[in-house]
């Protein structure tokens, strides 16, 4: 998206309605929202993930389309408070928009900038996707696993879920990667240093949220720009430090609960980065 802002095709300040009309009919509640406003998790829309969170532990092979997704989002009724909330749906709803402007599907517009930054290890595929083999083992974790249990009693917390279908996340939380393609996305600054002087500096602009200080798709924490990720069973963070060139990617094959990695570990490992993260 950012790249079509550098490219002069869109404005951070046109709307879905401008960009997309079809799209804001379909959707009314972002018809307003602007790139800006969904990129940056003020456009107050709900949160699909949830409800689709709850509906997988039901039934772990449940597959969504993107209306359907969007859809559990809005059912959700009740917008974000002021000034915004992380919603996934802003993804999907930008997902939407792209693909009206480009003709492109997401997943072929996230796949172009992960080859762009040399993460051959790593893709956003389309459909009923599970990992590839070999893949880390994921698990519910201490906070998934009895939520799960009350939905499904066969789930607990030590339950694998490296067969569980990943379709859920879309473009919002639905790719696979390995650590070292972290580490690799992290170089470029969750993709900053791919884009032009300008429009780095507005993503970089930052309304505090409750996941931090948050600009356009990325988290600015002190010195660091970061970006974490979650998904049923696994949780990923990637970060950079602009001014060092330093980058910690890592990631956990559980749902992250109260064990806080860089709590533990980052006072060795990377004691700028989880002093910033603390």
């Amino acid at each position: 998206m950012l790249e079509q802002v550098a490219a002069g095709k869109l404005k951070l300040t046109d709307t879905v309605r401008a960009l997309a009309p079809a799209v804001a009919r379909r959707y009314p509640i972002a018809a307003k929202k602007t790139v800006a406003q969904l990129l940056g998790m003020t456009s107050r829309i709900p949160d699909y993930a949830d409800s689709a969170v709850a509906k997988m532990f039901a039934n772990p092979s449940q597959t969504f389309t993107r209306d359907q997704a969007i859809a559990l989002g809005i059912a959700e009724g009740k917008p974000i408070p002021a000034p915004g909330g992380y919603s996934t749906t802003n993804y999907l709803l930008l997902g939407e928009v792209m693909q009206a402007l480009t003709g492109k599907t997401p997943e072929a517009l996230v796949n172009a900038v992960l080859r762009q930054s040399g993460m051959a290890a790593s893709k956003l595929k389309q459909g009923n996707v599970r990992l590839p083999a070999p893949s880390a083992h994921g698990y519910l974790g201490a906070i998934y696993g009895p939520e799960a249990a009350k939905a499904n009693p066969s789930l607990s917390a030590t339950t694998d879920v490296i067969n569980w279908t990943m379709e859920w996340g879309k473009e919002g939380g639905g790719a696979y990667s390995t650590i070292g393609d972290l580490a690799k996305w992290g170089s470029t600054c969750l993709g900053t240093n791919l884009l032009p002087a300008k429009v780095a500096a507005q993503r970089l602009k930052t309304t505090k949220i409750d996941a931090g200080n948050y600009g356009l798709g990325i988290v600015r924490q002190g010195d660091w720009l970061a970006h974490s990720g979650q998904a049923i069973g696994y949780t990923a963070n990637v970060a950079c430090n602009p001014k060092t060139g330093a980058v910690v990617a890592y990631a956990l094959n559980s749902t992250e609960g109260p064990i806080d990695l860089p709590s533990y570990l980052g006072p060795v490992a990377w004691p700028d980065y989880a002093k910033a993260n603390s």
